[in-house]
């Protein structure tokens, strides 16, 4: 619901400071919440701290973005961590 994301957001807050888990999880929550460009700023900074999910998600975040620098990018981590679909989406 609504309201547990928007307190999910807060829990989150507090300890956004430490690891890349719970910046991922913000970044669901505020994808959840409807604030794309949010949930892409948490998403990088996941990923930016070696987050695979997050480094996924980043490059889905900047390929709707068109910008194909950062989404061929952050794929390129992924996949390189192994996740699959991010090789998919490079086209290994």
């Amino acid at each position: 619901t609504q309201v547990n994301n928007n307190l999910a957001i807060i829990y989150f807050h507090k300890a956004e400071n430490c690891f890349s888990t719970v910046k991922f999880r913000l970044g669901v929550s505020y994808r959840q919440g409807g604030d794309p460009q949010k949930s892409g700023e948490y998403f990088q900074q996941a990923a930016d701290l070696g987050h695979v999910i997050a480094q996924f998600n980043c490059g889905n975040y900047y390929d709707r973005l068109g910008n194909s620098a950062l989404c061929t990018k952050y794929y390129t981590l992924a996949s390189k961590a192994g996740h699959g679909a991010a090789s998919f989406n490079l086209g290994y």
